[in-house]
């Protein structure tokens, strides 16, 4: 039994140590120490906790702790085909872009051109050439262009169904 318990605890460790942890794939990698720059190119794969990201190019800046030259992501820009799934607040967020800027600290998601947003779990889709995403307070707002409005759409159920 003591086995038991402690093969369980091991096995939940491993899992809390993947659940943190960045995983980023993609054809090229460089890396510029000095400005706290990395760069990924070729079909780029990110993925960090439950969120992921797909892009062409994927730019992940750095702040380095002095005191224990630790590196930590401040901001991500990925541009080209940008394609995403964010988790938030009981809600799950799938989008597209021509460019996403996303800061880990503020846990806020930004979308440039052709921008696309749908909300899963209530079905509700946004467009617009810029998309802000609050990701702890699960806010949206959309900007739209002189060429391109906002739209929104959702699925509305018909009155039988409210009803009941």
């Amino acid at each position: 039994m003591r086995y038991m318990v402690l093969l369980i605890l091991m096995f939940s460790s491993l899992l809390s140590e993947v659940e943190n942890k960045l995983i980023i794939d993609a054809a090229k990698f460089e890396a510029d120490d000095k400005k706290g720059i990395t760069i990924f190119t070729g079909n780029v794969r990110m993925t960090r906790i439950k969120d992921k990201i797909n892009c062409d190019i994927l730019e992940v800046y750095m702040i380095i702790d002095q005191k224990t030259n630790k590196r930590t992501p401040k901001k991500y820009i990925a541009i080209g085909h940008v394609e995403f799934e964010v988790y938030s607040k009981n809600k799950i967020y799938i989008g597209s872009g021509d460019k996403v800027i996303f800061d880990p600290i503020k846990m806020k998601y930004t979308v440039i051109g052709n921008g696309y947003l749908e909300e899963k779990t209530e079905g509700k889709k946004l467009f617009g050439d810029k998309i802000y995403l609050d990701e702890k307070s699960g806010e949206a707002n959309v900007e739209g262009s002189k060429d391109q409005p906002v739209r929104f759409i959702m699925t509305i159920k018909p009155k039988e169904e409210t009803s009941k």
